[in-house]
């Protein structure tokens, strides 16, 4: 904290400064001719060197700029500045020329673009933020999720799959693998009762909320253009998690009898968090913090005739 003190006045004020290991912009840019202003004599300037370049002191914040502009003002000349007084002086603030602005002491505005471009950079540092830059995959991801992403009557986004076409061609079967893992998953969960409720709690949860729905096992899917894609799943058990001790995967890396899998023939979008030294910098600035998870919509309509008894009346397709 740092005792403010006019050397004119009785004003005084206790602020916080942020102090910068580098700051460069010069005011004026250049020095100025003012042999021909009729400064009043009586007038006290704030800075009486205003017209020769010099390096920023201190900015002060706008919550107190207003408490320091007391009632005197003192035109000079319409392609002059003013002369406005404050709690520190006479100010002098205004276009000197067509390129030249000149503003002195505590005057918070200005048009010289070297000092704007510092100005954005210093508030761009203290904000924590940082500008992505995104590859041309990345580029290609966000547009098709501008051009292709909806709301349905519910409110819902509709999202479609980024997909590679050229690499989703080549996807191939997956059916085989798919079976095998989902047999070894089903001898797992018979060895334990609990886990199995757990799984099947799950799944019955996913077709409630709409998250996936049963397909007819009577279908010729083969018939179809598209290649259907059997989506492996298994369990992660965390005990020790006092929210989700079971969280299911759905493994689209699973590679088909051609050695691409779903997530091969997807686009990779941009990180869309923040990165962590961002988030550090972030949570030291207040003095509460709130930590929380997100849950799955848990309002969709309930399928109940579509329930399946258990797990091995399961398996995730995905055409």
């Amino acid at each position: 904290m740092v005792k403010v003190l006019s050397r004119y006045t009785n004003f005084a004020v206790d602020l916080k400064f942020h102090i910068l290991p580098e700051f460069k912009p010069i005011i004026p840019s250049s020095r100025l001719s003012v042999s021909q202003w009729k400064i009043p004599t009586s007038v006290v300037l704030a800075d009486p060197r205003f017209f020769e370049p010099s390096h920023i002191d201190v900015i002060i914040g706008a919550e107190i700029y207003h408490r320091l502009l007391l009632d005197g003002f003192i035109e000079l000349d319409s392609n002059l500045p003013i002369l406005k007084e404050t709690a520190f002086g006479w100010i002098v603030s205004g276009k000197c020329s067509n390129t030249i602005s000149c503003h002195s002491a505590v005057t918070m505005v200005c048009s010289n673009a070297d000092l704007e471009k510092q100005m954005m950079r210093f508030w761009e540092i203290e904000s924590c933020h940082s500008n992505n830059i995104l590859s041309v995959d990345e580029q290609q991801c966000e547009q098709y999720f501008a051009e292709t992403t909806t709301r349905d009557a519910n409110g819902r986004f509709v999202v479609s799959l980024p997909t590679k076409k050229t690499v989703l061609s080549k996807l191939g079967s997956s059916r085989e693998i798919s079976l095998r893992r989902f047999l070894s998953l089903e001898r797992r969960l018979h060895a334990n009762p609990e886990l199995m409720k757990s799984y099947t709690d799950f799944i019955r949860e996913y077709i409630e909320l709409g998250h996936m729905t049963l397909i007819d096992p009577n279908a010729d899917l083969l018939s179809s253009t598209i290649q259907p894609y059997h989506m492996p799943h298994h369990c992660v058990v965390r005990p020790e998690s006092s929210t989700t001790k079971l969280r299911v995967v759905f493994d689209a890396s699973c590679p088909t009898d051609t050695g691409v899998s779903l997530n091969d023939a997807l686009m990779v979008g941009p990180v869309v968090q923040d990165d962590l030294y961002n988030i550090i910098l972030r949570f030291r600035l207040s003095r509460y913090a709130i930590v929380a998870d997100l849950e799955k919509n848990v309002s969709a309509d309930t399928h109940s005739s579509n329930r399946p008894s258990s797990p091995t009346d399961f398996m995730a397709k995905q055409a």
